[in-house]
């Protein structure tokens, strides 16, 4: 439906209208115009066909005698065709947008057809706009209908829609890394690899080459080897590796055999100054329990339940 028409600025000065407003005032070309807007609304091509005259005239509420009006549209040519048939004068000419919506509706009906379900399920579901299209191709071509190939029948963004002729288009898939493209890299045992790319494919996560490029330069920046790196990123479920995941979650290491791998990964991982600090608190440590022990056996030598005696005995 449409929610416009199309009037001149001149049409009040155009003959046919003066005939109106000289037979019946200014109610006659006011009618006409409701005409026009009504047509636009209910009937967009301009078609009258099944109505009476009385029927035309209770659409703009005509206040005067019954088929009078209608009978002046005629007459002074406004209104083409036989009662029941009547067609409002070059409609397509005068209000071209409206003329075209019905074909607007029916080729995006088309089209969404066509790109969802494939050309054959639309053709078998719009048959007559299809028989509309070939007689309209051939004419255009000069050839009968017979002659027209079907293709010749569907619109411009239906034939160029790359759509597969059962449905919607399959997206190709993209190629994925296999454990012996991942084992080409120095340090990565098989097994590894094939738990990490079972780990991914778990997640819905397939590892593509653009993918396993990245990681392994993120493996490369963190200081880990290969095998500690991924088996970390499946110990804390990450699809993904970066070395800044690595340093932000060893600040919570994981206990058990994963926490052993944590804190290997962690020394690996900082700077040598570090290192070497690390190095020196545990050393430190290690010497004051020595120390602890060494004195702490020379305190307790006596038994606890002894009695100690003084020099005078």
């Amino acid at each position: 439906m449409s929610s416009d028409a199309r009037l001149k600025t001149n049409i009040l000065q155009h003959p046919k209208i003066k005939k109106l407003y000289r037979r019946f005032g200014a109610e006659g070309p006011l009618r006409f115009i409701s005409l026009i807007l009504w047509a636009a609304s209910n009937r967009p091509d301009g078609n009258l066909s099944g109505m009476q005259n009385e029927d035309i005239e209770l659409c703009v509420d005509w206040p005067l005698f019954v088929g009078e009006f209608v009978a002046t549209l005629i007459d002074v040519g406004l209104l083409d065709g036989e009662p029941g048939n009547f067609v409002i004068h070059d409609w397509a000419d005068h209000n071209p947008w409206a003329d075209g919506e019905s074909d607007r509706r029916d080729r995006a009906k088309f089209a969404a057809l066509a790109k969802h379900y494939g050309t054959k399920y639309a053709c078998d579901k719009m048959p007559d706009y299809v028989s509309k299209l070939q007689k309209k191709h051939a004419k255009e071509e000069n050839k009968t209908c017979e002659e027209q190939p079907i293709v010749y029948a569907l619109p411009d963004s239906a034939i160029s829609m790359p759509v597969a002729e059962s449905g919607k288009k399959k997206a190709t898939p993209k190629p994925t890394v296999t454990p012996d493209v991942m084992c080409s890299m120095p340090g990565l045992s098989k097994q590894v690899a094939e738990d990490y790319l079972a780990h991914r494919r778990a997640k819905k996560a397939p590892l593509t080459f653009s993918a396993w490029k990245m990681i392994c330069v993120e493996i490369a920046q963190s200081g880990a080897t290969p095998d500690d790196a991924l088996s970390e990123a499946m110990a804390r479920g990450w699809t993904g590796f970066k070395s800044g995941w690595l340093m932000n979650s060893n600040q919570q290491p994981s206990g058990g055999e994963n926490g052993k791998n944590s804190k290997t990964i962690r020394v690996r991982s900082l700077s040598a100054v570090e290192k070497v600090k690390i190095a020196s608190s545990e050393w430190a440590a290690e010497e004051e329990r020595k120390l602890r022990k060494v004195v702490g056996d020379v305190i307790d030598i006596t038994p606890q339940n002894a009695t100690v005696l003084d020099e005078d005995g």
